[in-house]
């Protein structure tokens, strides 16, 4: 988890292993504005955007069982067993064969799954939308265990958001870049996706 020396920002470092032992299922695209509408029981009028097949954002959703990813789950989903840069590789001239980013993006989200997943099948883990994870902000990564690292959140504190957005240059975009954001924002390039755990026999 996290980018060599060398690569990336401070918050980036330093690299370390990290063990996901806790069994789970995770979405193949973040949450579509469909399914938050159909889950959702009320919904804000002034955040009803969006169509069908786009990321939700400015939304507040709650769903028995399922949960935001830790931080470590999340790039343990966008890595998809590799070590580069994206998920596809190193060469930043690829990216727009699997992510909507300031590049081709045109200013605004695009539909779900229109791009080319990562290795284990998931899409849009680069750009289109910032995805929330549950853990809190902090810095660098240090002291944090090897087995299913978390940080708790903590009321006022910000929460960390991955993958970049349609509004976001390429280094922005890669697996290990990183970000905090407080969790009252609303912005049209903040996304998420979601997991539900699973019991550890099955």
């Amino acid at each position: 988890m996290g980018s060599p020396a060398g690569v990336g920002h401070d918050d980036e470092h330093p690299r370390h292993p990290v063990r996901i032992t806790r069994p789970f299922l995770a979405g193949v695209t973040p949450v579509r504005w469909c399914n938050a509408l159909s889950a959702a029981e009320k919904r804000p009028t002034a955040y009803t955007i969006g169509t069908g097949n786009t990321p939700d954002v400015k939304v507040d959703l709650a769903a028995p069982g399922y949960r935001l990813p830790t931080e470590a789950e999340w790039e343990y989903l966008c890595r998809a067993g590799t070590g580069t840069r994206w998920s596809f590789g190193d060469d930043e001239a690829a990216l727009g064969d699997h992510a909507w980013f300031t590049g081709n993006a045109g200013g605004t989200t695009h539909p779900v799954g229109e791009k080319r997943p990562n290795p284990w099948g998931l899409y849009d883990v680069h750009g289109n939308v910032w995805e929330w994870t549950g853990d809190n902000w902090f810095r660098r990564y240090t002291k944090q265990p090897v087995d299913d690292p978390f940080l708790p959140p903590a009321v006022g504190d910000g929460r960390v958001i991955r993958g970049g957005s349609w509004n976001d240059a390429p280094v922005w975009c890669r697996s290990a870049y990183r970000v905090g954001r407080y969790p009252d924002d609303r912005y049209l390039l903040l996304g998420f996706r979601v997991v539900l755990p699973l019991p550890r026999d099955a």
